[in-house]
């Protein structure tokens, strides 16, 4: 469910480039998914799952069309990069998440706090409980009204040039 956190295999990544930024899309396989022994690298998603990188690829430059943006742009053609590629590329976002957090990458907008990381943003157990408190609480939901459950379920056919 959403929020797990779960075994994959890195297969491979595709670059993604959002609104003049590089936006990773890393390809993985659940190590417990019955494909995982036969997958060891993006060419075998290509071999196993024939159209699955193209229609992955197709979807990601689609997706904000819809809301009135243009299609999305991707780095090398759009061509996936295989597993040693990605796994370069998720070190590299590690490396600037611990810099993040040890605050040596200068001002962010997000909120750092933690109970765990030390030489972070960490606070005690006390903290913790005092913050949560000011939060909102999450089962909070208000229900979506008729004419947004429309406007969420609407369909959009795109035609690509």
């Amino acid at each position: 469910k959403s929020g797990d956190v779960i075994p994959v295999k890195i297969l491979g990544t595709i670059a993604l480039i959002d609104e003049g930024e590089t936006d990773w899309k890393v390809i993985t396989i659940d190590t417990r998914d019955e494909l995982a022994a036969q997958m060891n690298n993006i060419g075998d998603v290509e071999k196993l799952l024939p159209g699955l990188l193209r229609a992955t690829v197709e979807w990601f430059k689609i997706y904000k069309i819809p809301d009135g943006k243009p299609a999305n742009k991707f780095a090398f053609n759009g061509e996936a990069k295989d597993r040693e590629f990605a796994e370069k590329v998720v070190e590299e976002t590690h490396q600037f998440w611990q810099e993040m957090m040890e605050n040596k990458a200068g001002e962010h907008q997000l909120d750092l706090k933690n109970i765990t990381l030390a030489n972070s943003f960490t606070i005690n157990d006390e903290q913790a409980k005092q913050y949560l408190e000011t939060r909102p609480a999450s089962d909070t939901v208000e229900a979506v009204p008729i004419a947004d459950q429309v406007a969420i379920d609407k369909w959009h056919h795109v035609k690509l040039i």
